[in-house]
């Protein structure tokens, strides 16, 4: 960027040679004189300084020697640097309504030179010389000019956006260049051959003189040259490009040792000066009174605009006052990990703060897949809704294309207004708008409203508050389905689990009682033979036989022969059984017959084995005509009824029987019973008892095959697990 300023002109001849002249101790006013009067330009600017010095009642200077040995050498130096200057950057140029205006720039630099010159006079312990204090001040910003002349637009750019946030134009102009005034002004001042005095108060004339390097020609010029910038800043004359003051100039001031009122007769004269060494020097043509209220005016303007920056300040203060106590009482109504129906509800009334309105919905995507929606916020005589709704498939696809939306108001999709139909009416009137509820890029959920107005007119004033506002929406909603994933997840993984067991367990019990199948079906099949012989030859031996004594012994050996027999088809039914006769079964009558028998054997009183049917009318009929095999049925619940019978032989303990069909009421369909998913319609047949009960232990084993906890010889263990074949069987 600094290479482009070597494009700008050096400085010319007759100002190189003049500078020289007017540093060397052995010039006279002679070599000055013939050098000005090579150019007549700066012969007229100088007689014009001379005369405007001159008192009222002094003659005429008409004479360019005259003019100099009334002005001196360093005087008449700065006149001709600064018509050079000027001739370089001509304040007719590049003037711009809105950005960096050369005229009024100008008017600036003079306004610094002439209060730099008159604090270095009120000063004169500081020992500074009050013509190099001028041209100092007058060229403090030059390397402002100079960057406007090299990229005028970009300039333009730095000093509205300087305007603007009220920044200091030093960080403009690094945001918008790259390069500031500062470095820029150094570098001119350094490729021009000014004395480094002046190069150092271009450069550091921004910091304080506490930060100033110790090896300066003169720190206390650059403390001097700050001081009467801030002051000219503060009067408003002319323009600087930046209205940001970082401290005042009587601060300044009382540093260099100046009173604060030291400072009152240079402000009192500075704008009449200023308006005359403008005119002298070719400016445009402004008398005091206009300049007065030339500052007065921009003094106002900055008013007005700092005044209409506060409003706005205050307005955004409050949308953020507004967003925040909303998501404080979303934060406050949620728990560490609530539910997305929870966040859902939070967010309805939360976005009715936010946003201002009576009426407004909430919708969030369910785990599930299902939409979780608050209809309204509700009051007294219509309270908030809560519900879930399956999310259809233009919905879907809606969803699906809206990845990276930005968290704006856009008019409702037909999906989205579709989904709240019923509840639409009750949002009041006007169009229907959604604000979608964004996380990571995916639409999670939305708040739906109605207005009259277009929102994105009357949201865009906040519309960063609104962002960051639904955005921590869409973070919790995004944790609570994350949450609910995770708890399904694990819900799943614990069912799954169960069933593993459950199917491992099966699978144990199927290979065992298959096993004990195939032995039992190998060994009855070898029984039948060996069994067949005894029992024929006991008979022809009891027919053969007259002793009373052995036909008793072989009359045992055959009954015992047929007991043997009777075994080995339990065990051949218990091996393989055969196909279910199914046929329409009465299963009430079924069960008093059976359960009467069963009294009769055991000559129990009524009271002590009882049957009832709990059942709606409605589902009697199912208990009337189940679809079962009745004689294995009767086995199954003989087997579990004498298990019952033995239970409560020593404590005289009642049995009831109770029958169900289609569940208790309430019971939903689909329910499970022992980890198993019920159909519609089912019967249970239920076998209570008072006995003894039995041990964990034996619980757990009470379906193995040839397992019995009854003392030896009073049972084969066949029973229940013969019975429970029954029931698998039938689907039971």
């Amino acid at each position: 960027m600094l290479s482009h300023l070597d494009s700008l002109p050096t400085l010319p001849p007759v100002v190189v040679k003049l500078l020289a002249l007017t540093s060397s101790p052995d010039s006279t006013a002679r070599d000055v004189v013939e050098l000005l009067s090579q150019d007549q330009t700066l012969v007229a600017r100088v007689l014009a300084q001379a005369n405007a010095a001159r008192n009222a009642t002094s003659a005429e200077i008409t004479r360019v020697d005259m003019a100099v040995t009334r002005l001196g050498f360093k005087a008449v130096r700065n006149i001709v640097l600064a018509v050079k200057v000027f001739e370089t950057f001509p304040p007719e140029k590049n003037r711009s309504k809105d950005g960096f205006d050369r005229c009024e720039f100008w008017r600036h630099a003079l306004a610094v030179g002439i209060a730099a010159s008159k604090l270095a006079r009120a000063r004169r312990e500081l020992k500074l010389d009050a013509d190099e204090a001028y041209l100092a001040g007058l060229l403090h910003d030059l390397g402002k000019v100079a960057l406007s002349a090299v990229f005028p637009k970009a300039y333009d750019r730095v000093v509205m956006q300087a305007r603007q946030h009220h920044c200091d134009i030093v960080d403009a102009e690094r945001s918008v260049l790259g390069v500031d005034h500062l470095v820029a002004g150094r570098h001119i001042a350094q490729r021009w051959g000014l004395p480094r005095l002046f190069e150092e108060v271009i450069w550091l004339h921004h910091l304080d003189a506490a930060a100033l390097p110790a090896q300066l020609v003169s720190p206390q010029m650059v403390a001097l040259v700050r001081l009467a910038d801030t002051l000219v800043r503060e009067q408003r004359i002319g323009l600087s490009g930046s209205a940001n003051l970082d401290i005042d100039s009587a601060s300044l001031a009382e540093r260099l040792g100046l009173r604060a009122d030291a400072l009152e007769p240079v402000v009192r004269e500075l704008v009449r000066e200023t308006s005359e060494q403008a005119e002298a020097l070719g400016l445009d043509t402004q008398t005091p009174e206009e300049a007065l209220l030339r500052a007065m005016n921009q003094a106002n303007a900055e008013l007005s605009q700092i005044n209409r920056e506060l409003a706005e300040a205050n307005r955004r203060l409050e949308a953020s006052k507004r967003y925040y106590q909303a998501l404080a009482a979303f934060d406050e109504a949620l728990g560490q990990a609530d539910s997305v129906a929870r966040v859902v509800q939070a967010m309805a009334t939360s976005a009715s703060r936010a946003l201002r309105l009576k009426r407004c919905a909430a919708f969030g995507l369910h785990a599930s897949g299902a939409v979780v929606r608050v209809a309204d916020t509700g009051d007294d005589e219509q309270p908030a809704w809560c519900g879930t709704e399956p999310v259809g498939g233009e919905l879907s696809q809606w969803l699906a294309e809206q990845s990276g939306t930005a968290p704006a108001p856009l008019p409702a999709p037909i999906p989205v207004r579709k989904l709240l139909i019923e509840r639409l009416a009750r949002l009041g009137e006007g169009e229907c708008w959604l604000l979608p509820v964004v996380s990571d890029g995916r639409v999670l959920g939305g708040i739906v409203y109605r207005c009259e107005d277009d929102p994105r007119q009357t949201l865009a004033a906040e519309h960063a508050e609104l962002r960051a506002y639904l955005s921590a929406l869409g973070r919790t909603l995004a944790q609570a389905l994350a949450l609910e994933r995770v708890r399904q997840l694990t819900d799943d993984l614990a069912e799954t689990t169960r069933r593993l067991q459950q199917a491992q367990a099966e699978a144990v019990r199927s290979k065992s009682v298959s096993m004990i199948a195939e032995m039992a079906a190998g060994a009855a099949h070898e029984l039948n033979s060996p069994l067949a012989v005894i029992s024929g030859r006991a008979q022809m031996l009891r027919q053969q036989i007259d002793d009373p004594e052995l036909r008793r012994s072989l009359e045992q050996i055959e009954a015992k022969a047929h007991e043997c027999s009777r075994i080995v088809s339990e065990l051949m039914e218990f091996a393989r059984p055969g196909e279910l006769d199914r046929r329409p079964v009465n299963l009430p009558a079924l069960v008093r017959a059976l359960c009467e028998q069963m009294r009769a054997e055991a000559k129990l009183p009524a009271s002590r084995l009882s049957v009832s049917v709990e059942t709606e009318p409605e589902d009697a009929a199912l208990l009337e005509r189940l679809d079962a095999d009745p004689a294995r049925l009767r086995a199954a619940l003989e087997a579990v009824l004498r298990n019952a019978l033995e239970a409560t032989r020593e404590n005289e303990g009642e049995i009831r029987v109770v029958l169900h069909s289609s569940g208790p009421p309430g019971e939903p369909v689909g329910a499970t019973l022992g980890g198993v998913t019920l159909p519609a319609r089912w019967v249970e047949i239920a076998v209570i008892d008072s006995g003894c009960g039995m041990p964990p232990a034996v619980a757990r084993r009470v379906f193995e095959p040839f397992f019995s906890h009854r003392k030896a010889g009073r049972g084969r263990g066949l029973g229940l697990s013969h019975a429970y074949r029954i029931v698998e069987q039938h689907g039971g």
